[in-house]
């Protein structure tokens, strides 16, 4: 019966954790406060190494996956990414963000699309 009342319990702390994750694009930088974490890590723009475009990827099955999202990768390893997000943005927005960031980093979105559709 103890264990019951410690489920509820550590229900009960770990749910504002839950709804407590954002990122955060300014002029100066990117800010993230990820799932489950504790605080925001601030990236300046010069910590951002790669901005990607991902079309194609395999799933855990190893089944070909034709999903396009988009990766932000920094200096200390971390990578951002908008595939399996709760952010709800539409391509359109997302697009529009990714393409400011490029501009504040003057770097380009690399394509990565190890599974191109096949043509005949």
């Amino acid at each position: 019966m103890a264990s019951d009342h410690f489920k509820i319990g550590a229900n009960c702390i770990v749910l504002p954790f839950l709804f407590d994750y954002y990122a955060k694009v300014t002029d100066n930088e990117i800010a993230i406060n990820k799932f489950m974490g504790f605080g925001e890590t601030v990236y300046p723009y010069d910590k951002v190494m790669e901005l990607k475009l991902v079309k194609s990827q395999k799933n855990g099955k190893g089944e070909i996956i034709r999903r396009r999202y988009h990766e932000i990768v920094f200096d200390n390893g971390y990578v951002f990414s908008f595939d399996h997000s709760n952010y709800n943005l539409n391509w359109k927005k997302e697009s529009e963000i990714m393409n400011f960031i490029a501009k504040k980093c003057c770097t380009e979105i690399q394509v990565i699309d190890p599974y191109p559709k096949r043509t005949l």
